[in-house]
């Protein structure tokens, strides 16, 4: 432990959580450096007894390290009150000589924790600073049941759970927080990793495979624990996500390209602690990483049109619970302007292309006659779009402008530059001789015939299905006539 405690504290704070590995039986490990600085001194370290006793002074530069064996497997109880510029740490050890350690930063309170050991397995504490340590056996496994609250009498409280399907689960612990209090929780369904100072501990296991929950806490009355299954939610843009708590999901997908903007409120637990701290991480293609504080009410981030975030807090201290909200700030959509790329005719109708406007959540096309007034024909997400109800002859105007949905609100760009064209006629061949005819229906007069392989021109944008065929309507000598659609194919 080269450096001193309070930078310990201050990278725990900011990190949020300190991780740890002791896996019981033949399984357990030790940090390899340590333990085998440890192995090649060769010295016999003090043995710490069952009890209390008091441990020789170390410093932040000297460690003093002592050795503990119990004579029987179960979980044992560690208790340290110590000096508040120092540390300590603890270590698993097992016959493979492999592993990393089990490290514990929290001096200057009554520190206590509880461990499952194996009976004359040898485990090392390293102090830096003064300490005296109590140790004892601690109560054996309690079983908790999902969504049933239990009372914490013990401050090393050892609980079974049993998941009745797999999943997320969490567990919380409640209280009423005096000074100097704190809580440790571990889950053997993750490593035996530790987190402090939070009232939460998500994990994930299987159905019907026991996990064990080890609760560390001091400085509380009346305190109470409950396992419940985490939640996943899909948040809607302006509207505030359900409470939620450590191990909650919440996933957002971006309605278009543009800047987000993530915010939290919550109802603090405890007034006259001035700690607040609201850690969430934010998971994308684009976008990851620890986004909040108890500073920081809010965070900006680009998202990508289609683009699926996942929301998670991973540390909430003097918190209830948390709501978040996300808005898209899109006021740039306002003064932008969508211009035509190409308007072109095609065999099915009128094809229109245009510029992509940053933001937008898509775009709505309007049309107008000679003499008729602009009317809107399509919303679409793309940049492109083809009119397949352009009729072949008439002379069409075609508008564009881009939308973006942002805080409940549709906000739409200026309106592009209109751009005109005639539609042309589309040319097909007949693939047999076939009957042209006065109407829609093989019941219309036949006015005449047409050869295999003879060029019409077929009007865009008209068709009708009747007596079992799909008609279409073809121009010639300037007169209007129809033919069956499966006798004709593209020229």
């Amino acid at each position: 432990m080269k450096q001193s405690t309070k930078k310990r504290i201050l990278a725990m704070l900011c990190a949020s959580l300190i991780t740890a590995a002791m896996v019981p039986a033949t399984a357990m490990t030790v940090g390899a450096e340590t333990l085998a600085n440890i192995e090649v001194s060769g010295q016999d370290y003090p043995v710490l007894e069952m009890g209390k006793q008091n441990l020789a002074e170390g410093s932040e530069e000297q460690s003093s390290i002592y050795q503990f064996t119990p004579s029987e497997s179960g979980y044992y109880q560690f208790s340290l009150q110590g000096d508040d510029e120092f540390g300590f740490q603890f270590y698993a050890a097992d016959p493979g000589d492999q592993g990393s350690s089990y490290e514990l930063y929290h001096p200057g309170y009554l520190y206590c924790f509880a461990k499952e050991l194996v009976a004359g397995q040898t485990y090392y504490l390293e102090v830096n600073g003064s300490y005296q340590v109590e140790i004892g056996k601690a109560a054996a496994p309690q079983t908790v049941n999902l969504g049933k609250s239990v009372s914490i009498s013990s401050p090393f409280a050892v609980y079974t759970f049993t998941p009745p399907e797999s999943g997320n689960y969490r567990f919380t612990f409640s209280g009423d927080a005096k000074a100097g209090s704190y809580v440790g929780i571990d889950s053997s369904a993750e490593g035996y990793c530790i987190t402090f100072g939070l009232h939460h501990k998500p994990f994930s296991c299987k159905k019907g495979e026991p996990v064990t929950i080890l609760v560390s806490w001091s400085g509380y009355e009346n305190p109470t624990g409950i396992v419940t299954k985490t939640t996943n939610e899909i948040l809607k843009e302006g509207v505030a996500s359900k409470p939620v708590l450590v191990g909650d999901d919440l996933t957002y997908t971006a309605p278009a390209d543009g800047t987000y903007t993530l915010s939290y409120s919550g109802t603090v637990k405890d007034p006259k602690d001035s700690y607040l701290l609201c850690g969430t991480m934010i998971y994308g293609n684009t976008t990851q990483g620890y986004r909040l504080d108890g500073q920081t009410k809010q965070c900006s981030f680009s998202l990508e049109k289609g683009e699926t975030i996942r929301i998670r807090p991973f540390e909430l201290h003097n918190y209830d619970a948390v709501q978040y909200t996300i808005r898209h700030q899109a006021s740039s959509i306002s003064s932008s302007k969508p211009s035509f790329t190409a308007v072109k005719n095609v065999t099915k109708g009128v094809q229109l292309q245009w510029s992509k406007i940053k933001g937008a959540s898509g775009y709505e096309i309007y049309r107008k006659t000679e003499n008729g007034k602009a009317q809107k024909i399509a919303t679409v997400s793309g940049s492109s779009y083809v009119d397949k109800t352009a009729v072949s002859g008439k002379r069409y105007t075609y508008t564009v402008r881009a939308y973006a949905k942002a805080n409940g609100k549709t906000v739409r760009s200026k309106m592009s530059s209109a751009k005109s064209i005639t539609v042309s006629y589309a040319k097909y061949q007949t693939k047999t001789v076939v009957n042209y005819r006065a109407n829609p229906s093989t019941s219309g007069a036949v006015k005449g015939i047409l050869a295999k392989g003879k060029t019409v021109n077929v009007v865009k944008g008209y068709s009708k299905k009747a007596s079992g065929h799909t008609w279409y309507q073809i121009k010639m000598n300037g007169k209007t006539y129809y033919i069956a659609a499966d006798c004709l194919k593209q020229a």
